[in-house]
């Protein structure tokens, strides 16, 4: 189950992608807002975003490659 915290987390990913943000800078734009997040809640929450019914199809794509770059930066540092 994700938390309310992902979740809101997933609501940010999807209006930063629909405002044409991609990649780090995605990244960086949701971190600004949500700096107590883990890479893990990053990571979990763009997978959601891109999974809900309601998902921008345009914003999928974008939110996918950071929700994978999330994925290879975290089992970098494990």
């Amino acid at each position: 189950m994700f938390s309310a915290e992902r979740r809101a987390i997933a609501t940010l990913f999807a209006k930063y992608a629909g405002q044409g943000l991609r990649g780090a800078g995605l990244i960086a734009h949701v971190r600004d807002e949500r700096s107590d997040a883990t890479w893990q809640d990053l990571m979990c929450a763009a997978f959601l975003a891109v999974t809900r019914r309601d998902a921008d199809q345009a914003t999928v794509p974008i939110i996918y490659d950071v929700a994978l770059l999330l994925r290879k930066a975290h089992n970098n540092e494990t």
